[in-house]
């Protein structure tokens, strides 16, 4: 019995040692299941990261996706915007060569007009040079004229006076005339009375012959009324001489007045003669003036037409400008300068009105010449200082025309190389933009291949630890479900075999 006993404890012994191994390996085993379920959920966390950086690695995918096809829209836009501008650069080079050839047109025009400003400023030089000399020959025979009608005119005075004065002594000669007339016919009425008496006295003598005092007295009477007739015949014959050198002197006197009438006639002829030359020369001074008008008519036509193109190229400038934006400072410089070349133009027509207005005065002027020819002398003085400053006023407008023409052909060959240089720096810039989309897009490339070898191997990776956790799992659930089926087959076993006593020694033992 003691050996039975002895043999039990020590089989008690034995279980209680097993039981006590049993219950270490299955503490140890809690342990480890408890450290499986923490490597578990360590694990499941990692699989939730890895899902979450799977998911997030996706959506980079998909945002890589969608970046590189936003890069590819972006790069067909690009194209498309090249193509574009390539077809804008070709449009406005053909718009540049277009210009350029209404450049050269212009140009041609402009050397054109100088040339035909050259001729018609040396045809108005020639006919300043004209007028000039037809001015001077008109002042000299106005001023020949002036002395040979002054000259004419006291001549005219002078003869005047003579005439006066012989008209006057006419009178006297004719009262003397008329006074001798009557002496002649009183001395005639006394003569043909002296001729009766002689024939009475020769009667008489006839008749008283004998009486000789009678005679002798008679004789005396005779004598002296001979004497009286002989006198009044001398008388006579002085009259008629005077008579005869006042007839002398008045056919003299008529013959110097008709020699004066014909000379105030050749004066009158040669001052009409002055006057149509004037008229010729007014009639060339219009003529010249109407070409003048006709020329700055011409300029005024050049100008709209420059202000036209200018207006044009302004357009022009300003749509190339819009198209492009990067350039506020040149569009600013080049309005800068258009503003001034509009001022000066302004300026050019003011001056043109000025001229225009200085044409009108100079027309009225020529207009009044006839009625100031007394003060020729002054208009023509006048005259030659506002030809003066005219000359001035034009050289200076040339000067300010070819200076404008210099400005706009420097303006035209800097907006040629900005547009050169603005034109290149698209291109460069184009180009770099093409070359760092390309380089982008490889990037982008090399970045999605590399997100793509990164993501395969942590699917890889992924995969094969999934399997190993799903492995270890599976093992685990496989040695907890062999554990628990063993530690459920000892509680059982245990509970069959020592009942209550296994079960109270259970329950303390366990957690």
């Amino acid at each position: 019995m003691l050996q039975d006993r002895h043999s039990e404890e020590i089989g008690l012994q034995r279980v209680a040692e097993q039981n006590r191994l049993l219950f270490q390996k299955l503490h140890g085993v809690e342990k480890e299941k408890e450290k499986m379920i923490l490597t578990q959920f360590t694990q499941d966390r990692t699989i939730s990261d890895l899902e979450t950086t799977v998911s997030e690695q996706k959506e980079e995918v998909n945002s890589l996706k969608r970046l590189q096809k936003s890069v590819e829209q972006t790069r067909g836009h690009l194209q498309r915007q090249l193509r574009t501008k390539e077809a804008d650069c070709n449009r406005m080079s053909v718009q540049i060569q277009t210009l350029e050839k209404q450049l050269a047109e212009a140009v041609m025009d402009n050397k054109r007009l100088q040339r035909q400003m050259s001729t018609v400023r040396d045809q108005s030089d020639k006919d300043k040079g004209y007028l000039k000399k037809a001015t001077r020959l008109l002042k000299q025979k106005a001023s020949y004229t002036e002395d040979t009608v002054e000259h004419l005119n006291s001549e005219l005075v002078n003869k005047e006076k003579e005439l006066t004065d012989a008209s006057t002594q006419l009178d006297v000669y004719r009262t003397r005339l008329e006074q001798i007339g009557q002496e002649k016919s009183s001395a005639f009425a006394e003569c043909s009375k002296l001729k009766q008496e002689m024939e009475d006295l020769q009667n008489k003598i006839h008749l008283y012959e004998d009486n000789s005092t009678e005679t002798s007295r008679m004789s005396a009477m005779l004598e002296e009324k001979t004497l009286e007739c002989q006198n009044k015949c001398q008388e006579n014959e002085k009259l008629m001489s005077i008579q005869e050198e006042l007839t002398s002197k008045l056919t003299e006197d008529e013959t110097n007045v008709n020699h004066l009438q014909t000379k105030l006639t050749q004066a009158e002829e040669i001052i009409e003669e002055y006057k149509g030359r004037m008229d010729i020369s007014r009639s060339e001074a219009n003529n010249t003036l109407s070409l003048l008008e006709e020329q700055q008519k011409q300029n005024s036509r050049i100008q709209r037409e420059g202000e036209d193109e200018l207006d044009k190229v302004k357009k022009r400038l300003h749509q190339r400008l819009l198209e492009l934006e990067p350039l506020p400072e040149m569009l600013k410089t080049t309005e800068l300068k258009v503003q001034d070349f509009e001022q000066q133009l302004h300026l050019s027509e003011r001056k043109n009105t000025e001229n225009i207005k200085l044409i009108a005065e100079l027309t009225s002027k020529l207009e009044h010449v006839n009625e100031m020819l007394e003060e020729a002398k002054q208009m023509n003085h006048e005259y030659v200082e506002e030809n003066r400053s005219l000359r001035n006023k034009v050289d200076t407008l040339e000067r300010k025309f070819l200076e404008v023409t210099e400005q706009n052909r420097e303006l035209m060959t800097t907006i040629s190389k900005r547009e050169e240089t603005i034109r290149l720096n698209n291109e460069r810039l184009s180009q770099q933009k093409i070359l760092d989309l390309e380089c982008q897009v490889n990037q982008v490339k090399t970045e999605v291949n590399r997100v793509k070898r990164e993501k395969d191997e942590n699917n890889r990776r992924c995969n094969s630890r999934l399997h190993d956790l799903k492995d270890r799992l599976e093992q685990s659930q496989s040695t907890n479900r062999s554990l628990q089926n063993y530690v459920q087959f000892l509680k059982t076993s245990y509970r069959n075999v020592y009942g209550d006593m296994t079960e109270s020694f259970l329950r303390p033992t366990l957690p």
